[in-house]
């Protein structure tokens, strides 16, 4: 009795495994697209939350800055400064300081 060859052997080999390894592929593909396609959808939803937290965050600091923009602006020792600096050197002092201890966005204030 001949023995078979070692190419005999490996296409046998072949025929009989190959269905098992495209169902192994195709079934490691599909798993593999539904995982990223859920992945994505995590990350954007990740990435949505992330813009309206910031927006709701930046929202809320314009809204002080306008705010104390506005009392600013309708202030009276503002008004009277702009009128008498010299005068009112003081006063315009005082208003800044008080926005540099209390506002912790006005750090930055030098009065000169």
């Amino acid at each position: 009795m001949k023995k078979p060859s070692l190419g005999k052997i490996a296409v046998r080999s072949l025929l009989i495994y190959s269905p098992f390894l495209v169902l192994s592929i195709v079934i490691v593909a599909v798993f593999l697209s539904i995982y990223l396609k859920i992945d994505m959808n995590n990350i954007n939803h990740s990435q949505r939350l992330i813009l309206e937290l910031q927006k709701k965050k930046t929202s809320n600091s314009f809204r002080v800055i306008f705010s104390d923009i506005r009392f600013l602006s309708e202030s009276a020792v503002i008004k009277r400064y702009c009128k008498y600096p010299e005068a009112n050197l003081n006063a315009m002092e005082q208003l800044f300081r008080y926005f540099i201890t209390h506002k912790r966005f006005y750090t930055q204030i030098k009065f000169f």
